[in-house]
């Protein structure tokens, strides 16, 4: 049956053939970053229908199984928006996770985007001390399987090496 491809033209220029593979690619693309467009834009909207008020909950942090007259219209919000994606067809798993990133977009508008702390390996469960053995141990047994390897290489194996002694693991039965 073949790829089934998608002429365009470009004014002045010879038709282009392209996939229709790469054609669905492109628009999976374009919708996309409408998609981002325009969830932002709806966040920012019910951050306006809902400013901050002091002692008051933000709506994006209302719950579903919250019973109060501010919840019941947060809740109301995020029905008609299901109610809406489930007339196109979009099932309630999808429904959920766009609510949840219309939530999220609107925090980081109103509060700002929180910053991480590196200086953990960016893993603040696992300590640098266990972390950098595991990761240099790894690392000395990716570039030994090697059967061949570049200058380069041969370096940062050395180097890996030095790791792995700094951190006290015996490499000769490895």
């Amino acid at each position: 049956m073949g790829n089934p491809t998608v002429e365009k033209v470009v004014a002045g220029k010879q038709p282009v053939v392209e996939p229709a593979h790469v054609v669905a690619r492109h628009e999976y693309v374009d919708a996309s970053a409408r998609q981002y467009g325009t969830a932002l834009k709806y966040a920012k909207a019910l951050n306006e229908r809902w400013p901050e008020t002091e002692g008051r909950k933000h709506w994006y942090d209302v719950g579903h199984t919250e019973v109060n007259e501010f919840a019941k219209e947060v809740n109301g919000e995020k029905d008609a928006l299901a109610s809406e994606f489930s007339t196109v067809g979009i099932t309630s798993g999808t429904i959920r996770k766009r609510w949840y990133d219309v939530r999220q977009k609107a925090r980081e508008e109103r509060e700002g985007v929180e910053e991480k702390d590196d200086s953990t390996g960016g893993n603040p469960a696992r300590p640098l001390e266990i972390f950098l053995p595991e990761w240099a141990l790894n690392g000395y047994k990716r570039i030994a399987r090697a059967e061949k390897r570049t200058e380069i290489q041969a370096k940062s194996m050395k180097l890996v090496q030095q790791i792995c002694e700094l951190h006290k693991i015996d490499l000769s039965n490895i």
